[in-house]
């Protein structure tokens, strides 16, 4: 599944918006649009991942929160327009 015009007006919107109630009634849309969408595409990308370096781990279940914590917001907004996914590489025993 590709990422569609629609995921980036969701995107847009929600960061406009930038309420939890907002989100809250659209959080169907935000799995449909962006988690699994974004989720498909870190699985696409793992075995080209690998082919680079063995020791890189693609998860789905690292993509990032689409709001920030508020406790360290500093009076922004509290939700993003985009996401990230964080990749890991696994040490091998030797590194140690």
């Amino acid at each position: 599944m590709l990422f569609s015009e629609e995921a980036i007006g969701f995107l847009f919107e929600n960061h406009t918006r930038d309420s939890k109630e907002w989100f809250k009634e659209h959080k169907a849309d935000y799995h449909r649009l962006i988690e699994e969408p974004f989720a498909e595409l870190i699985t696409a990308l793992t075995p080209i991942m690998n082919d680079i370096d063995s020791r890189i781990v693609c998860n789905p279940k690292k993509i990032s929160r689409l709001y920030k914590d508020a406790r360290y917001n500093k009076g922004g907004p509290i939700f993003r327009e985009s996401v990230w996914c964080s990749l890991k590489c696994q040490r091998d025993k030797s590194d140690v």
